[in-house]
Formats: structure tokens, sequence, C-alpha cells
């Protein structure tokens, strides 16, 4: 059976970190074999700290991230990690703020090592992200569908990535996107911000960068209902109903599309 490896940027950039990453340490620790980190230098002891604490810790190695270029450089982190990679049959590479459903991890698991995902390269995932007005409550999924695992084959092990002028926006699987498929009936939280103020920082820390010049400016792209409308929330609960049969689909790769 195939190996599958988990690869991660991580940083302790808000105060919700400390809530919302382990419970991401717990739902990979249900998909993956092994764990490659790459942490931010100014938060390596934190982040050393809290992954410590979870039984995750056993088969996962923690790299700082490079300090000689003087910024991020989101393309040189990403080639890294593929090649910690090397001899894994497939990839993960779910973003730190990214928690996938109790049980979810062990599915997606089970399908990419099954046989219907043979002819698979791709898997995309729908976010479905926190409110940053209510705790605890889930925005509707809308069309932000990432992909967060790959096949390691010889198209992608030798994929090089290409930040952009800032340094980011690399994205973090090798294109193209042929053979991919999307899995509907997971969910993954996205903690991208659970506050006003973190979601007010998010938006500085993006504030004219090319990537949102070129998608009409930070008060289009980073408004309050990119991500879903507020009115439309519904509890954690809600959106984690029926997740027996669910699981049971994606594990037996039915209900995927093209």
């Amino acid at each position: 059976m195939g190996e599958i490896v988990g690869v991660e940027l991580v940083k302790r950039d808000r105060e919700s970190f400390d809530q919302w990453w382990p419970e991401h340490l717990t739902s990979l620790n249900e998909l993956v074999d092994r764990l490659y980190l790459r942490a931010d230098a100014s938060t390596y002891e934190p982040i050393t700290a809290l992954l410590a604490q979870h039984p995750i810790a056993a088969k996962t190695e923690l790299a700082r991230q490079y300090e000689h270029y003087g910024r991020f450089q989101e393309d040189a982190e990403r080639q890294a990690l593929l090649a910690s990679a090397a001899g894994a049959e497939w990839v993960a590479c779910f973003d730190a703020d990214e928690v996938i459903e109790p049980g979810g991890g062990a599915a997606l698991r089970a399908y990419l090592l099954s046989r219907p995902a043979q002819r698979t390269r791709l898997v995309r995932v729908i976010l479905s992200y926190a409110s940053h007005h209510r705790p605890g409550w889930i925005l509707p999924r809308g069309a932000i569908k990432p992909f967060r695992a790959f096949r390691l084959d010889k198209r992608t092990s030798g994929y090089r990535y290409r930040s952009d002028a800032d340094g980011l926006h690399c994205g973090s699987v090798p294109a193209p996107g042929v053979g991919a498929v999307t899995c509907p009936d997971l969910r993954v939280i996205h903690y991208h911000a659970t506050t006003c103020e973190e979601y007010m920082d998010e938006r500085r820390f993006y504030d004219q960068t090319v990537e949102v010049h070129k998608h009409g400016g930070i008060d289009y792209l980073y408004r309050c209902d990119r991500f879903g409308d507020e009115a439309d929330a519904v509890p954690m609960e809600q959106e984690l109903s029926g997740a027996d049969e669910r699981l049971a689909r994606v594990a037996a790769g039915r209900g995927m599309t093209r």
C-alpha cells in the first residue's frame, strides 16, 4: 500500500491558532503517514511547543522556513516541501488553518489508497468558512474549491513552483489540474479569521499586493461577504450533519465530480 505524506507551511499569526491548529493536526493524524512542516522562524518556538503536545509529533519533521530571502518566499518553501515528500504515493497539502471534519481524514485516506482513485491525480475540497462574527457558526459553502491532495508522479515530482512579485500565490499543488476530482461530501472548515480583528489583519497583510490588485483591489476581493453571506450562517453541528453517510461515500469514492 502506498504512503500519504502531509506537507505544510505554518505560522502562529493570530491568537486563535492555539485553538484550531491542534484540531487541524488531529484531522491530519487520521490521513497521513508522515508530516513535514516548515515553520515561520519568528514563531517557531510556540509552534514547537504545541506540536510536542500532539500525538502526530511522533511522525512529524519540523524545519524552519528560510530567512535569507528577507521575506516569506512561498515558491522556495513549497519546493522544499515537495522535495521532502519524495517516495510517497500521495501528498496532502491542507493549509494550517483548515480542519477536516472528525472522521474525514480517515475517509479521505481510504479513498486515496483505493482502486477507484487509481486514475485520479488531484483532489479538490470545498471550503466551509468560519464566521468571523459568531464563533461556532459556519458560512455556506461557495465556489472556493482548492486542490488539497496530489499524486506524486513523474509530472508532479519534477514541478517547479513560481511565486508572484510579492513572493506569494504560487499555489500549493503542481499544475496542471489534469485528472482532478472534487469531493463534495467532505467538510473542511477554514479558520481564515475567527474575529473581525483577525479579518482586518488578513486584509492588511494582502493589501497592495499584486494578486489583490489584479482582482479588483482589497475592498472588492476582501469585502465582508466574499466568503459567504453572514445571514445564511449555520451552527457547526448543522454543517457537519449526516457525517456517517457522507464519509462512507468519500471512502468508497462515490459522489466525486470531475
